[in-house]
């Protein structure tokens, strides 16, 4: 081939391709990498997105009272339910939590964590444990492929990168349930904003009463107060040092503890008990 003819073949090639370029980008097609969404709003503002329907958790609190007794989770019932789990789910991917009061916003974001483990129990259902719906090597938590807002996001996201620095409340820790035993109660119908601080008092209560998981005293020259395995991995969020956890702590100790422990509270030894991460459900035959 001559190189004329080699070159007049090139430029030919290349005007060909720069047309097709042209209409392609033309064409109206989106880009395959989505441009980055704008920044919500800030908490609290009010900005809603007038495309999104209003928030609401019913769906979710109606399976929680059907479902879940004293912090136990029929989870064989809820399965045969588990299509209304998902249209809760969707709600959360319309919802806008931005745009919600800042209890609004807290409240969301735990039914948001707990509807999530929810599903990922009921999608392995029978199964022992959180633990072992992924693999040896695997981290449920980082699972990222739960959608809020039409992001993605992960249980580790919600709990350490919003939850805990943006509300700063440590009540949340008793709310949080990640479907173990040593879990804090599910409790059996959502949080709600208007009722969030009872309901998150309530819950402290009823967790640190439970001598199992939650708090016990023993007592001796020094006395021991042994208590939930939470309050070790997330301590700092109640206070640095064993007195000062154990203050943040005192509105929810049951009367007996907080009796024993009045005037020596900077004498208590503190223990944190083992964490049982069976599956809080039902067992077979239990009503």
């Amino acid at each position: 081939m001559s190189r004329v003819r080699l070159a007049f073949l090139l430029a030919l090639l290349a005007g060909t391709f720069c047309a097709a370029m042209s209409f392609l980008l033309s064409s109206g097609e989106p880009p395959r990498t989505a441009p980055e969404p704008p920044r919500p709003p800030p908490a609290g503002s009010g900005e809603a997105d007038p495309d999104r329907p209003p928030v609401s958790h019913a769906i979710l609190d109606t399976l929680l009272k059907r479902y879940v007794r004293d912090g136990v989770v029929d989870y064989a019932g809820m399965k045969q339910e588990e299509a209304q789990m998902d249209e809760y789910l969707r709600v959360l991917n319309a919802a806008d939590p931005d745009a919600l009061s800042e209890k609004g916003q807290l409240a969301f974001w735990i039914n948001a964590y707990n509807a999530f483990t929810l599903k990922l129990i009921l999608e392995h259902y029978p199964v022992e444990g959180i633990k072992k719906t992924v693999g040896v090597f695997a981290d449920p938590w980082d699972l990222d492929r739960w959608w809020v807002g039409g992001h993605r996001t992960t249980l580790n996201r919600i709990e350490h990168e919003i939850v805990r620095p943006r509300y700063r409340d440590p009540r949340a820790h008793f709310a949080l349930v990640c479907a173990a035993r040593s879990c804090p109660d599910l409790r059996g119908e959502t949080y709600e904003a208007d009722r969030l601080d009872a309901q998150l008092d309530d819950a402290g209560r009823g967790f640190l009463a439970d001598p199992t998981k939650g708090a016990r005293l023993e007592e001796g020259r020094t006395p021991t107060l042994y208590l939930s395995k939470i309050f070790d991995w997330y301590g700092g969020d109640f206070g640095e040092g064993d007195e000062a956890r154990v203050r943040a702590l005192s509105p929810y100790l049951p009367e007996s503890i907080r009796s024993s422990l009045e005037g020596r509270l900077d004498r208590v030894r503190i223990r944190y008990m083992s964490y049982d991460w069976s599956l809080n459900g039902r067992q077979e035959g239990e009503r």
